[in-house]
């Protein structure tokens, strides 16, 4: 008997472990895609945030319900304060990457052609590697060129571009950007073509 209680209580233990473990790699994993999509959108970042969090707290009471539901007894507050803690850090990013991503998905074909200014440029220094077997080897350093561009709504997009290309272009050229409106009303960016010099 003994035994078994043993074993129940591990086992209780595993999908506790695998529950917060999970929620926190898969929160994680939704930060990535919301922050993916939330560069090519022309929005401020705090309102689709704010409607993420909306929709957290619109789930909220079914969530806490389902939990209360599978668990057999009442949770200590420590427990309570990391569970909605994990919660909202998973929900918020879904909400956000289900927003941001119907209005992707939903722009229109028709292109808004808008006039943009490059407001600097500037060029990283990184390690370059390559892979021999099972080893990484290091090849030396390698220069990496970016352009920043304001976009409407003081929305900057950071964009890399190939060397000749970063020698033409000077701080104060004028670039036109392809913007998509969404269902959400948020402009997505389509193309960044820069002019040659």
């Amino acid at each position: 008997m003994q035994t078994e209680n043993v074993l129940a209580m591990n086992r209780r233990k595993v999908r506790k472990n695998l529950f917060y473990y999970g929620g926190a790699i898969g929160a994680g994993l939704l930060w990535g895609i919301a922050m993916a999509l939330l560069s090519d959108t022309v929005v401020n970042p705090w309102l689709p945030a704010g409607m993420g969090f909306a929709f957290g707290a619109v789930c909220l009471p079914p969530a806490v319900s389902l939990v209360m539901r599978c668990r057999p007894c009442k949770p200590s507050l420590f427990v309570m304060v990391l569970d909605t803690l994990l919660y909202f850090a998973f929900m918020i990013p879904l909400g956000m990457v289900l927003m941001l991503g119907i209005n992707s998905m939903t722009a229109k074909n028709s292109e808004m052609r808008m006039t943009e200014v490059v407001v600097a440029k500037h060029s990283e220094t990184g390690s370059r590697y390559r892979t021999v077997g099972r080893r990484r080897v290091y090849q030396g350093e390698e220069h990496r060129y970016y352009v920043d561009l304001i976009l409407p709504g003081g929305h900057t997009k950071k964009i890399r571009v190939a060397t000749d290309r970063y020698v033409r272009t000077r701080s104060g050229r004028h670039s036109e950007v392809g913007l998509r409106r969404g269902c959400f009303g948020f402009d997505v960016i389509d193309s960044i073509p820069l002019k040659k010099d």
